[in-house]
């Protein structure tokens, strides 16, 4: 899609009386109270980079920070931060998977990263620190670093699929006084292998435990396997299809639900998708949901999730979120949901791209419901252990604080 002109700040949402700005630095150079963050996001929606987006905001505001969050344009994540008390306003950072072509590129270095970036550091200044919620997001990045003020910005994307690209942006990425943080082991390792290790560190994702039940084996749950997440050339749904069509062979009928949608842009991946389960007969097997305002009840009422990606996922909050309803698991072991799944104990690892050893896993869980409750039940109890949202506002408050005090 062409490259839209970037806009100043021009609709806030107050959300009440919050914390005066500016931090108090103690003797020694302490931060002893929090001051206000600008997190720059590049959509407005209810994906994976949103929903944790929202969850960190959150926490940070309960625990007393001044969060203000920048959109590039109206859309249901603006709606939840409202809800949740968060200051939030229109800026177009500039993103770069919005270029899809020679035009498009022109057009975002003429006119829409040259605006992204005067916004965005006429807005960093009147904060203490600015996170930025993508790597992608160039006018955001470029921006904040000529505000001089203390940048984060997170790594939640995988270029495992385009190396040579990375590397030369991290050319840039070096250059930038900005500390990264990467959202899973597997991502800092590609962060490290670009250059950027020595400014980098880890902090998962989490996920607001509150709403969630607790663990009940007695739960009605749909016979059916669920996947959640966007429809891209990487999330393997099309692997996901053809296991499903291994397991008709056998005469095992299970019904597969996909909810997700592609980029603007992307629509070619879905029409690929539908074309492959025409070719394969499974018409009446799966059902493609498109977007899903409504994921936790979806978690809440099936019984088996599958999260098929072809290469490495960078973190995998939806497998958190299904892990943290007691779905029985299975994924594919590289990236994040290596990191996240005990494979056994927790939920189901099979290769990246293996049809056969997916349509296996997916057998064993369909077949051996005290299976299902097992890995289900230890599932839910690890989320609760490990994915908790105290677990990452911690290291990201710790990581602000370290941060002020040195620039104090």
């Amino acid at each position: 899609m062409p490259a839209e002109e970037a806009r100043p700040p021009a609709r806030q949402v107050d959300p009440g009386p919050q914390v005066a700005a500016g931090p108090k630095v103690a003797p020694g150079g302490q931060v002893a109270r929090p001051g206000t963050v600008l997190m720059v996001s590049g959509q407005a929606e209810r994906y994976g980079a949103d929903r944790s987006l929202r969850v960190l905001a959150e926490g940070l505001v309960q625990r007393g920070w001044q969060v203000t969050v920048s959109l590039p344009g109206d859309g249901p994540l603006a709606a939840d931060l409202a809800t949740s008390g968060v200051r939030s306003a229109i800026i177009d950072p500039g993103v770069l998977r919005r270029v899809n072509d020679l035009r498009d590129w022109a057009g975002l270095l003429a006119l829409g990263l040259p605006a992204a970036i005067r916004h965005v550091r006429s807005e960093a200044r009147r904060h203490d620190i600015v996170h930025i919620n993508s790597v992608v997001i160039a006018g955001g990045l470029l921006g904040a670093a000529l505000s001089g003020k203390p940048t984060v910005c997170h790594l939640r994307e995988s270029f495992a699929g385009h190396r040579r690209q990375f590397r030369a942006y991290a050319q840039v990425l070096r250059r930038l006084p900005v500390t990264y943080v990467a959202v899973s082991k597997a991502i800092a390792a590609e962060a490290a292998e670009a250059g950027l290790g020595a400014r980098t560190v880890v902090v998962h994702n989490s996920i607001d435990l509150a709403p969630i039940p607790c663990f009940d084996a007695a739960r009605d749950r749909a016979e059916a396997v669920l996947s959640v997440g966007r429809i891209n050339d990487w999330k393997g749904h099309d692997i996901l299809v053809e296991a499903i069509a291994l397991l008709r062979d056998r005469g095992l009928i299970v019904p597969l639900r996909i909810a997700g949608d592609v980029y603007p842009g992307g629509e070619r991946y879905r029409l690929a998708l539908e074309a492959r389960v025409a070719r394969l007969g499974l018409d009446t097997q799966v059902e493609l949901l498109g977007f899903v305002d409504d994921v936790a009840s979806l978690l809440a009422s099936h019984a088996i999730f599958a999260l098929p990606s072809v290469r490495p996922e960078p973190f995998g909050l939806a497998l958190v979120e299904a892990m943290a309803h007691g779905m029985a698991c299975v994924a594919t072991a590289a990236g994040g949901p290596a990191e996240i799944v005990d494979d056994g104990r927790t939920g189901l690892l099979v290769p990246p791209g293996d049809a056969l050893a997916l349509a296996g896993a997916i057998q064993r869980l369909w077949r051996d419901r005290d299976l299902r409750t097992r890995l289900g039940r230890a599932a839910a109890t690890e989320v609760r252990s490990r994915f908790g949202s105290d677990h990452e506002v911690d290291r990201i408050e710790a990581l602000y604080q370290s941060l002020l005090a040195r620039s104090a």
